[in-house]
């Protein structure tokens, strides 16, 4: 098989040395039996036994709507030489799937499906499989429509327990008398948490641009870019707090997912708002807690709880623990089982 992936940051650069976890390749990683030059970039070497062998290229997709018309052009080129692009943050698909619904595009297309609604790209474009982050998800997708069910996939991301495991083995790290910390950017809602800070008298550390040193919500600077220093800094505290701000719509994308797969990897419980995609997770595994989303007296009430309550904070480690065991390996073997299916391999 010849798998070209089609991303919006270069995840292969990280991921093969160690400096990311495997979840940015969407299951790719594990598929690979190692890694060569090719070109200015690296392509992975298929398992023998996986896939009928072949090889896996990467294509860096540029934001800005300038770019788009020369890289839809450089894919459909690209394309002749692959059995399948694997678009994995749904960047090209409603582009080539417009011209593989009118049969100008032949290669196989898979798509990751991460911000709702879906109705206007699963009615003008075609995928050969459509991947979603969990059941809620897709079925929002069935609802819109529904003569495409059988190209519908779950796939939940898992955290890569490996990788998690080896930086925490190969750091020695001191804990902050701080209990919380929130690690993401992308749509916070700093203002709830911060109130909620302020109400408790509870420390919260947050991503941010300087270090702070006043209030009880402080920002610290942080390299988003820089994986690892991001967990070392995390194995810091006692937990996490992701706090998602409100949207309109009726379902989010999967915002805040990174973090939560960070709290799993490191075994540090969570508390999020009920918006986020894996707020079932939390809920029905005992992971940590909710609160309502945009909703201080929630937010201040399920962080007092947590942290004064140790043996509830216990109860969501070993939980945790326990949801890792069962789950851990079976990310990259849905994705598998989606391509083997596509292919018709058996």
């Amino acid at each position: 098989m010849r798998m070209l992936v089609v991303s919006g940051y270069p995840a292969w650069e990280k991921v093969p040395k160690g400096l990311m976890p495997s979840f940015h390749l969407f299951g790719v990683h594990e598929l690979v039996d190692h890694y060569e030059p090719y070109g200015d970039s690296i392509r992975g070497i298929f398992k023998k036994e996986i896939l009928d062998g072949g090889y896996v290229d990467f294509f860096l997709w540029q934001s800005g709507k300038q770019h788009i018309a020369s890289q839809v052009r450089k894919l459909m080129k690209k394309s002749r030489e692959y059995d399948v692009i694997y678009d994995q943050l749904n960047r090209c698909s409603i582009f080539l799937g417009a011209l593989k619904k009118v049969g100008l595009f032949k290669s196989n297309l898979v798509t990751v499906m991460h911000h709702p609604p879906y109705d206007i790209q699963l009615a003008v474009s075609d995928s050969d499989a459509y991947i979603f982050f969990n059941e809620n998800y897709k079925l929002l997708a069935a609802k819109a429509e529904p003569r495409k069910i059988d190209h519908y996939f779950v796939n939940e991301w898992r955290p890569d327990m490996e990788w998690y495991q080896k930086i925490y083995e190969a750091s020695d790290i001191k804990s902050e008398d701080t209990f919380y910390i929130d690690t993401g950017k992308s749509r916070r809602d700093r203002k709830t948490l911060m109130q909620a800070a302020e109400n408790t008298k509870i420390r919260v550390d947050y991503a941010g641009e300087y270090n702070g040193q006043d209030g009880w919500a402080r920002p610290y600077e942080v390299d988003l870019k820089d994986d690892i220093a991001m967990i070392k800094r995390i194995m810091k505290y006692k937990a996490e707090i992701i706090p998602v701000a409100m949207s309109r719509k009726k379902k989010i994308g999967p915002l805040g997912i990174t973090s939560f797969m960070d709290c799993l990897g490191l075994g540090i419980p969570v508390i999020a708002s009920d918006n986020v995609c894996f707020a079932d997770d939390i809920v029905k595994n005992g992971l940590g807690m909710l609160y309502k989303t945009g909703d201080e007296a929630s937010l201040s009430s399920v962080m007092k709880y947590l942290m004064e309550d140790v043996s509830f904070y216990e109860t969501c480690r070993r939980n945790i623990s326990h949801y890792n065991e069962k789950y851990g390996n079976e990310y990259s073997q849905v994705f598998e089982g989606i391509l083997k299916g596509i292919f018709k391999i058996e």
